[in-house]
């Protein structure tokens, strides 16, 4: 997902230095694209994402959470 949002980010010119401007750049292609499912698709995969490397996440939420990565990702790629 964070790669698709940087791609998309590079094809209008932007480079994505630091996490915060990820967060801003899939804010406005939530709102560009009104599509809240992607924001919503966002924060699930970032959660997964930092437990993951804390060990703190459970192998089953862990599958469950995959399909939205997929999903998220996808709609990222749409944008690009």
């Amino acid at each position: 997902m964070a790669q698709a949002s940087k791609a998309a980010a590079a094809k209008r010119g932007l480079e994505l230095k630091i996490h915060s401007q990820l967060w801003d750049f899939v804010n406005e292609l939530v709102e560009e694209l009104k599509d809240l499912e992607l924001g919503d698709s966002w924060i699930r995969v970032n959660a997964l994402h930092k437990n993951f490397y804390e060990g703190q996440v459970n192998p089953r939420i862990g599958e469950e959470g995959h399909g939205g990565r997929e999903e998220a990702r996808g709609k990222a790629k749409k944008a690009v």
